[in-house]
């Protein structure tokens, strides 16, 4: 009896000793039989595995073969790889290109031209209606006309790349935007489903007429405006055209074709890079916006162009006058001799009138400063400044220090973020 093992010594840990190690004996012998089953049969495996693998080169090129000739594989590689080629937006489509001497077919360093060598096989339809010299009206007056005459040539993609020569001829942004709505309104008339796209200029020296005042960058923040407000797709060519810079040498020298101070017409080396480019924002399909930068109007060119009206009371300082027109923001600074002739008078003097493109969206309250800055004399002083609805140039003619003055030196900055012309979108409050 297990209960007197050792008896008259009693141990109840070693009561069922026995019967475990009894257990564990079996346990062991069963897994050495388990472990020589396996070892017998591993040879036999290890046949078979190497069987398949010798298989398995010969079954896959028979199936190969066999989706070859009833063209499985054929369309296996068309739906992975075919749906991969951003060239396929390109197919079966019209595109029509307005534009000036960057476009002008004629050159022969047309982009268009390098341009069509990029997308053969495609069945996809060029036609360029740039020409040089060309503002964006008289490129309208052509494309109206070809519609109307071949109907056949309705575009898919509309490419608007004007503006050059309308810089040069400093068109009006109201004259600009009309013409602009001409085209919108005829392309809805004829596919409203077509891609409109609307390019500025890259960057350039272009030299302009002692009367200019426009900035290129006016032109471009109008055109981003424009495209967002009406659906097309902007790109900024200013901001973005690869590597293309007047303000390196080796820019200069090697995609500029003038060796002069104007730099606006690329070089034949430059079309296939440019080509390129305008394919890729074409298969993308995505805007390219609006960039940060600005440009310097002189305190001469806002003379010549009429700013300041009322040169009896406010007398200009031309070198400390400027516009610095950016993207962003537009920075307007206003310097001179203020002679009002009525200092006492609680009336605003109008010494001037912003142009059409300067005008902001909302009046705009600031002041003018006598002291601290430029032209400092005598006490400080301020004085409050309006820009008007209409873009009028208003300077109180009381010091609001109390300051008695026959005649002043003042300065203001006018700082102008929204533009009458921007896109503002309407919000309605329930």
């Amino acid at each position: 009896m297990a209960f007197w093992n050792n008896f008259p010594f009693t141990n109840f840990h070693e009561l069922n000793l026995d019967w475990i190690i009894g257990k564990m004996k079996n346990l062991e012998t069963g897994f050495m039989n388990v472990v020589k089953k396996v070892d017998d049969t591993l040879p036999e495996i290890k046949k078979e595995v190497d069987n398949a693998i010798q298989r398995i080169p010969t079954e896959v090129d028979n199936l190969l073969t066999e989706w070859k000739d009833d063209g499985t594989l054929g369309t296996m590689i068309d739906t992975i790889y075919g749906g991969l080629s951003y060239l396929d937006v390109m197919k079966d489509k019209t595109i029509y290109v307005l534009g000036d001497s960057l476009s002008d077919g004629n050159a022969p360093q047309s982009w268009v031209k390098e341009f069509e060598k990029l997308i053969v096989g495609k069945n996809c339809h060029v036609i360029n209606g740039a020409h040089s010299g060309d503002t964006m009206a008289e490129q309208y007056t052509i494309f109206d006309k070809n519609m109307t005459l071949h109907p056949e040539n309705v575009p898919d993609i509309l490419i608007v790349w004007c503006g050059v020569n309308d810089i040069k001829r400093q068109t009006s942004l109201t004259e600009l935007g009309a013409t602009m709505d001409s085209i919108r309104n005829k392309i809805q008339s004829i596919n409203p489903a077509c891609q409109v796209y609307l390019f500025s200029t890259y960057k350039n020296y272009r030299v302009l007429p002692a009367q200019w005042i426009i900035p290129q960058t006016a032109y471009w923040r109008y055109f981003s405006q424009y495209a967002q407000q009406n659906g097309w797709t902007f790109v900024d060519m200013f901001a973005y055209a690869p590597v293309i810079s007047p303000e390196t040498d080796r820019m200069r020298a090697e995609f500029y074709e003038e060796q002069h101070n104007d730099y606006l017409h690329y070089t034949v080396r430059y079309k296939k890079i440019l080509a390129r480019f305008i394919l890729n924002v074409l298969c993308t399909g995505m805007p390219i916006a609006l960039g940060d930068y600005w440009e310097r109007v002189n305190g001469s060119y806002m003379d010549g162009a009429g700013i300041f009206t009322n040169k009896e009371e406010f007398n200009p300082n031309l070198n400390g006058s400027h516009i610095r027109f950016g993207t962003r923001f537009i920075k307007i600074r206003i310097a001179g001799t203020f002679k009002p002739k009525d200092t006492s008078s609680l009336q605003y003097v109008k010494i001037g009138k912003l142009p059409d493109f300067l005008i902001p969206a909302s009046t705009i309250y600031g002041l003018a400063y006598r002291g601290g800055g430029w032209g400092s004399a005598g006490a400080n002083a301020t004085f409050g400044t309006l820009v008007d609805s209409d873009g009028s140039l208003l300077v109180h003619p009381l010091a609001k220090e109390g300051t008695s003055y026959t005649s002043t030196t003042i300065y203001f900055d006018i700082y102008i973020f929204d533009l009458a012309t921007d896109w503002q979108r309407k919000q309605t409050v329930s």
